[in-house]
């Protein structure tokens, strides 16, 4: 948020931002913090970032990396 704030267009105490995914995790999670972020859209949002890890992996994409999915519901 203090790189969006720095740029010429942006009034640095009040803008919007769009997140989509894990952008839309952090755009959220970025929102009390800072006080200045005064508009939110939010698309495909997940409540934790492990959440969209389990779903990313369980595609049949992965399928050929069988630990992958063991290991996304491993926390740290």
């Amino acid at each position: 948020m203090d790189v969006i704030a720095q740029r010429n267009d942006v009034d640095p105490a009040s803008f919007g931002v769009v997140g989509y995914n894990l952008g839309a995790y952090v755009a959220l999670s970025e929102r009390k913090p800072t006080k200045r972020i005064h508009a939110l859209i939010l698309d495909s949002i997940y409540d934790q970032p492990a959440q969209m890890v389990k779903v990313e992996v369980s595609r049949p994409a992965w399928a050929v990396f069988p630990f992958m999915a063991r290991a996304a519901g491993v926390e740290l």
